[in-house]
């Protein structure tokens, strides 16, 4: 996944198409930037956004997401 912009897309990749990751570099100098992947840390790398999502709900929203509807089940349940 050279040069990838995001973290997330690449660690989906990886993910779905079961390759194996070896290491990760931070910079052109390899092996200087070279290290060892840790998963723990790459997920939670990827999970930082830096900007807003376009996806993520306002506050104003968060009342839709959460208020009862008449037959008293939250807006968005699954019905079983």
């Amino acid at each position: 996944m050279d040069e990838a912009v995001k973290l997330a897309p690449a660690l989906d990749a990886l993910i779905r198409h079961q390759l194996v990751l070896r290491g990760i570099t931070n910079g052109q100098r390899v092996p200087e930037d070279f290290a060892r992947a840790h998963a723990n840390e790459l997920v939670a790398t990827s999970m930082r956004a830096h900007t807003k999502s376009a996806f993520d709900p306002s506050t104003l929203d968060m009342d839709f997401y959460f208020t009862e509807s008449s037959s008293g089940m939250a807006h968005g349940a699954l019905h079983a």
